[in-house]
């Protein structure tokens, strides 16, 4: 067989001796000597000489070193991801992912999808801050993490990508169903200038993004108190502290507690969420996040994974 003779080749060539070898691959000197030979012919040419009790590889045998490492290498993997691949389809594996707060609202739909798929497959999920997320990733922690932008395209380039299907959502804004504005359907952004805004101190994107429409609309409001969680400001907002801007799949009938009053702020309607998946960079993608991107595709063709 070709590997065994490359992979012999190549045991010779890391250690330059046929003796030594032999020892590690369990084989007599012979035995290693004759595929050697075999190689030789196959590829017709002189892969090494003998110089007395040492061997000099010739420039064809260094060419077919570089060559054959990532052959070698794979074809050692090949067992390992049959058993990756088994493991996969008879429920004994795991799926571990991480996610920011509001990327989470729209990653749990997938995540129940493919527990309903592979019920076997254990899945567990961090939740954290973007910064967190990606140091942890680098880590090789999680097998991918999701995370949100405002902005399409500012993304961090410095990770293999992709976009969460059924991840893009507007934005609105609320407050206490108490509050003068209750009756009205849109608010203008110098409305904001007499309010206390809730901002959230977890989510870099939406801060910015916040930030530059007061500054384009000349707002400033009353004062910025910061909250550190999407439900934290939704709480706030339903005990009459202030108004903010909330992304809509978090305002949904199961997320909206009473007290709370969903309304149109003009300029608004332009600000999307979009949800990505970074893999880590240092690694292939197991099988069962393989998996994951599989089932999301709806034609059930192969995933390509877009590299920053």
């Amino acid at each position: 067989m070709l590997y065994e003779r490359l992979k012999t080749f190549r045991a010779v060539y890391d250690n330059m001796s046929v003796n030594k070898a032999a020892e590690l691959l369990h084989l007599t000197q012979s035995a290693v000597s004759q595929q050697m030979s075999v190689l030789e012919e196959l590829y017709r040419v002189k892969l090494f000489v003998r110089k007395g009790r040492s061997i000099q590889f010739t420039p064809e045998g260094k060419a077919l070193y570089e060559w054959t490492g990532g052959i070698v290498s794979s074809m050692e993997e090949i067992p390992k991801r049959l058993r990756a691949l088994k493991n996969l389809q008879y429920g004994d594996g795991k799926l571990v992912v991480g996610t920011t707060e509001n990327a989470g609202m729209v990653l749990s739909r997938h995540l129940e999808k493919f527990s309903r798929v592979f019920p076997g497959i254990r899945i567990k999920v961090g939740i954290g801050s973007e910064i967190a997320l990606k140091q942890e990733l680098l880590a090789n922690e999680f097998d991918f993490i999701a995370v949100d932008e405002i902005f399409e395209g500012t993304r961090d380039t410095g990770f293999p990508a992709r976009t969460l299907m059924g991840g893009l959502s507007g934005f609105s804004l609320i407050l206490p169903t108490v509050h003068l504005w209750a009756g009205r359907s849109l608010v203008s952004p110098q409305d904001l200038s007499d309010e206390v805004f809730l901002m959230h101190a977890q989510a870099p994107s939406l801060r910015s993004y916040v930030e530059q429409y007061f500054l384009l609309n000349r707002v400033a409001p009353r004062d910025i108190i910061e909250a550190g969680s999407t439900d934290m400001i939704k709480l706030m907002v339903a005990n009459g502290m202030g108004v903010s801007i909330v992304g809509d799949i978090a305002l949904s009938n199961r997320c909206r507690p009473a007290g709370i009053k969903v309304l149109a702020l003009r300029g608004l309607e332009e600000l999307k969420r979009h949800v990505w998946l970074l893999y880590p960079p240092n690694k292939e993608i197991g099988y069962t996040a393989w998996a994951f991107l599989r089932l999301m595709e709806p034609d059930g063709t192969d995933v390509a994974v877009e590299i920053g």
